[in-house]
This record gives structure tokens, C-alpha cells and sequence, in this order.
């Protein structure tokens, strides 16, 4: 492999590795939580936001900003670069490392899903990203997963119909942790969340490694 894809640094383009630890280091890891609004608000752990009560999505949980210079490149040459898989454990490192900072508690009526790619574009990357992040993840926070219930059945057009649930019984009553990689609009979190709830989940949050826009972060 590395004689077809030699190994550098996307940060500071360092030798035998994707992400070396400096460039980590450097990226600005949040030790709070935001709400989903647009113009987000600071949150406790357990305090919610009286403009986000009519959203499908209870609570959104990201590591850093789309500012963020190393954390903004990890994730563009993640995207850009289909087969570089191994850029999804520092941004699952990211994630691992903000729900530490803001003392996350797991438990056992949780579960893991990957906001899902279609099956064409997943094709053409070569893998799914918000997958990967959630294979690495459950292997330091050993809970349930579910890779292919939560899929999408349309690759363009309104986000509105273009997820669905093929089997509502293993979610039922359960809390969604809602894994990808950068929550812009939040639009397509919003989109799972409801299809999710829909078919019998207690609730959705969302996690993601970065957010847009962070100037409005207040």
C-alpha cells in the first residue's frame, strides 16, 4: 500500500504516517456542549434548549470547528482522498476526546448508527466514513452498533424521504448515537433523527468531529 500511497503527514506533511501526533495536538478540542439551533447557545451535560424542542434531533455533540486549521484539513483529505481510511482515527479520536472533556455518560440503552451514504457513492469512496468512525469508536466504548439499518434510498433531491429503517424492532426505545463526520446545515442529521424516531427510537444524538459555522458559537 505504501508503495502506491506513500505515507504523509496531511498536516505538515511529516513521513510514515497520515496524521502524525504534532499536528493532533494542534487541533482545538471543545470542552462544551452547543444546541442544535443555528445560532447556538453553551450547554450543561444534562441542559436543554427551549428553541430546539420542536427538532427531531434531542442533542448534538461536536468535537471542533470547521476553523479549526488540522482539524478542517484531517477531514477534506479524508473526503478527497477515498482511500486514505486510516485519517478515521484521528477524527475518531476527536470525538472520543470531546465526550471525555464534557464527561459523556454511556449506557446500555444506547446504540451506535452511522449516518448512512448511498450505496453508490459508498462504492465509488471505497468505504463510508461516518461507518469506519463507528467501528473504531465501539471498539474503546464497547456498546451496540447497527451499520446497515439506518440507510438511504436516494442520492439526490430534498433530503426530505431519503432515509429509511429496515428493521424498527432493534431500535425501539433505544438512545441513537448518531455518528458522521462534520454537522453543517444540520439538515441531514435532522432528516435520520425523525425517520429514527418515526420506527420507535427514544431519542437521537448527534456526534460529529467537526461543526459549521463556529463564529455563531456563543
Amino acid at each position: 500500500m505504501d508503495i502506491i500511497l506513500p505515507k504523509f503527514c496531511v498536516g505538515c506533511n511529516r513521513k510514515d504516517c497520515f496524521f502524525c501526533d504534532d499536528c493532533f495536538s494542534m487541533i482545538d478540542i471543545s470542552p462544551y456542549r452547543y444546541c442544535c439551533c443555528a445560532h447556538p447557545t453553551r450547554l450543561s451535560l444534562d441542559q436543554s434548549c427551549s428553541k430546539c424542542a420542536h427538532r427531531s434531533l434531542d442533542r448534538i455533540y461536536s468535537a471542533s470547528s470547521l476553523e479549526d486549521k488540522f482539524a478542517k484539513k484531517l477531514i477534506y483529505e479524508t473526503r478527497s482522498h477515498f482511500q486514505i481510511k486510516e485519517l478515521c482515527l484521528p477524527i475518531s479520536a476527536m470525538i472520543l476526546t470531546h465526550l471525555k472533556y464534557i464527561d459523556f455518560e454511556f449506557d446500555e440503552s444506547m446504540m451506535f448508527i452511522p449516518v448512512p451514504i448511498h450505496k453508490k457513492e459508498e462504492r465509488v469512496r471505497g468505504f463510508s466514513q461516518s461507518k469506519e468512525i463507528v467501528r473504531i469508536i465501539s471498539n474503546t466504548i464497547p456498546m451496540p452498533c447497527s451499520f446497515d439499518n439506518l440507510v438511504r434510498i436516494r442520492d439526490s433531491g430534498d433530503i426530505k424521504g431519503c432515509f429509511s429503517v429496515n428493521t424498527p424492532d432493534t431500535i425501539k426505545d433505544k438512545i441513537i448515537l448518531l455518528i458522521d463526520d462534520v454537522f453543517m446545515t444540520g439538515s441531514t442529521m435532522e432528516e435520520c433523527a425523525k425517520v429514527l424516531k418515526d420506527n420507535g427510537a427514544k431519542s437521537v444524538y448527534g456526534i460529529t468531529a467537526l461543526r459549521k459555522p463556529p463564529e455563531r458559537l456563543t
